[in-house]
């Protein structure tokens, strides 16, 4: 049983003192005698001297009621207020404030931490608060332009210049999720992470970036025209498997793409798709392209060899043309066919029908 400092309110711990041993309180220092162990219905002696004597009613036939008898020991209701358990025990004076205020700073120092670590926003602000016809949110040094779309979002740009050398696109602002790219013009950035979340990427939204690499989420399914045009440094790419086309000019002029991976999902391969990538050497086909574009590898002098898929129908007028092509293999299914006639193909370059 817990006994409470009559001075000080603090809850002391009286279970090895007997009861009328007096002690002192060790938060306020002052003197006290440890009370009986309480019993429920009763009141302290001090509280019944003060309790005025009940007088029967003439005629009701009731006698006054009768009143605990300290001697016995027992202690009435305020006594066993202050007996309590540990569940309801009072908190000595200052200590609220003393135990709030560590709750709080270590509150802030979790939400530090976890903002430094997760990247979290700093403030949004709507159209009508910035004065533009964006919305706008601060994460990790860099401010966002948005639209909103109900609860998604769609990346418009960044305000002022980024000198992030990677930059991690965020997954949400507050509660608007991204879902879209429709710019990002990043000049200094060596390095563009997209999370998972992001569905489309927008029409020339990543021209003439010069990041040297970008991840492409698998949960990308769309992507624009001239995505990626223009793209100097950018040195390899993988087309996620839920892409179902490779749009006109995504590529083009991309003058360092080495190597490219498409998924298994492509069906299309665009016109001037990959135009000019003159240091483009590896190109592995996904195993569902269908139909390759006109002009789609004009011009890429270091791409010497390629491998098409069986399930390619049509190739489009020069789509191979001042490529450095020196070996072609094509489906066995081609043979005596002429998809190839209009590709424009080198003439020093073999070609092996069923691959």
């Amino acid at each position: 049983m817990n006994c409470i400092c009559p001075h000080c309110q603090a809850l002391l711990e009286s279970d090895r003192l007997p009861a009328g041993m007096s002690v002192d309180c060790p938060v306020c220092g002052q003197t006290f005698v440890i009370p009986a162990v309480p019993s429920a219905g009763t009141e302290p002696a001090d509280k019944q001297s003060e309790k005025p004597a009940q007088q029967s009613i003439p005629g009701s036939g009731q006698e006054p009621a009768m009143t605990p008898d300290a001697s016995t020991g027992d202690i009435g209701r305020e006594t066993q207020k202050r007996c309590t358990d540990r569940h309801d025990r009072p908190i000595a004076p200052g200590m609220g404030k003393w135990k709030y205020g560590m709750a709080l700073a270590l509150a802030l120092l979790v939400g530090f931490i976890f903002f430094k670590c997760s990247g979290r926003t700093l403030h949004i602000q709507s159209p009508e608060e910035n004065g533009t016809d964006f919305h706008t949110a601060t994460v990790d040094g860099i401010q966002w332009k948005f639209s909103v779309d109900g609860k998604k979002a769609e990346i418009k740009g960044v305000v002022g210049e980024v000198t992030n050398a990677c930059v991690k696109i965020p997954e949400s602002f507050g509660k608007y999720r991204v879902t879209s790219i429709a710019d990002l013009h990043a000049s200094d950035v060596e390095k563009v992470e997209i999370p998972h979340g992001v569905v489309e990427i927008k029409e020339s939204a990543f021209t003439s970036c010069g990041f040297k690499t970008i991840s492409l989420p698998g949960s990308i399914t769309n992507i624009g025209t001239g995505a990626f045009a223009l793209c100097d440094n950018l040195e390899t790419i993988r087309i996620p498997d839920h892409v179902k086309r490779i749009p006109d000019m995504a590529f083009m002029n991309c003058d360092n793409l080495a190597e490219v991976q498409i998924g298994k999902g492509v069906t299309h391969i665009g016109w001037w798709a990959f135009d000019e990538c003159r240091n483009l050497t590896k190109v592995k086909m996904g195993p569902n392209v269908v139909r390759i574009g006109e002009e789609a590898f004009l011009d890429c002098r270091s791409l010497t060899s390629l491998t098409l898929p069986d399930s390619v129908k049509s190739v489009g007028l020069n789509a191979f043309s001042g490529t450095g092509m020196k070996s072609l293999n094509v489906p066995k299914s081609w043979k005596g066919q002429k998809i190839l006639n209009r590709a424009d193909v080198p003439t020093t370059c073999k070609i092996v029908c069923g691959n």
